[in-house]
């Protein structure tokens, strides 16, 4: 028996004019790991996500999802945005039905399946609350909500906690370990936060400088919950920031080189 989800075999992918974004990605995930993504800023993490979400077709290589190769977008995989992208005209528990819109389940077993998930986000009493009056930690909440109801195999997760204020992103981190725990999914998550990776991730993979690819892989072997003044917890903080710096560094050397080309060429 298989114990990954999801394996990716040299995923590349290149846009128009042969600017190459991923490069040769190989990475398998087991089923109920949760795993981030942290690399230098537009170095190519939220491209890998959509590749594996089936919104990009890969330029080469392959994503297989239980063993069945992704050729498109599915159920079994399910984003959720920086923008938690939720219906303003619609309720909270609206939102939550939208959801299951494709589903031939019956109306109660829609809404039966709704407040079940909203429960789990500790949003039931807000069931039937606009969206507008909702903070913006309950409009993540919400959106988590109406991604897992849909019941998918694999979370996709893209910053969702980057428009928010610090305390705010640190009860949504404690909510989505609760959730994670609760529903046993498997999320792969991208952030800009080196606290944020090591407080949440099974694994941690460090992404080059664009075209990205895997630089080093961490597995963070620390129970939950994490603390962040734990030793062992910044000894891993402060290693991955190392390894981070080294990338920012690389990519600031290579646009420094370009500009000095373009001069030469230039004059």
């Amino acid at each position: 028996m298989n114990d990954y989800i999801l394996e990716l075999e040299k995923v590349s992918k290149t846009f128009d004019n042969n600017f190459e974004v991923i490069k040769d990605i190989s990475l398998k995930a087991k089923k109920g790991e949760f795993i981030c993504f942290i690399g230098p800023s537009g170095c190519g993490k939220t491209v890998l996500l959509y590749t594996i979400a089936g919104f990009l077709p890969a330029s080469s290589g392959k994503t297989f999802v239980n063993g069945v190769e992704v050729k498109s977008i599915g159920l079994d995989r399910i984003m959720v945005f920086q923008d938690h992208m939720l219906f303003p005209w619609k309720t909270v528990i609206g939102n939550i039905l939208f959801g299951l819109s494709n589903s031939n389940l019956d109306k109660n077993k829609k809404l039966s399946l709704a407040e079940n998930y909203l429960d789990l986000v500790d949003l039931l009493k807000f069931k039937d609350w606009p969206i507008h009056k909702l903070s913006g930690g309950m409009k993540q909440r919400v959106a988590f909500a109406r991604a897992l109801v849909t019941n998918p195999e694999i979370l996709l997760m893209d910053e969702p906690f980057s428009a928010l204020d610090s305390i705010a992103r640190k009860n949504l981190r404690k909510s989505l370990i609760k959730i994670w725990q609760k529903t046993k999914k498997t999320i792969l998550f991208v952030t800009h936060s080196v606290n944020e990776a090591v407080y949440l991730a099974d694994t941690i993979y460090v992404m080059s400088s664009r075209p990205t690819t895997i630089k080093k892989s961490y597995l963070i072997n620390l129970t939950h919950p994490r603390d962040m003044s734990d030793p062992a917890f910044v000894k891993i903080v402060k290693k991955l920031e190392d390894d981070i710096e080294i990338e920012f560094n690389l990519e600031k050397n290579h646009f420094d080189a370009q500009i000095n080309i373009n001069n030469l060429i230039n004059t």
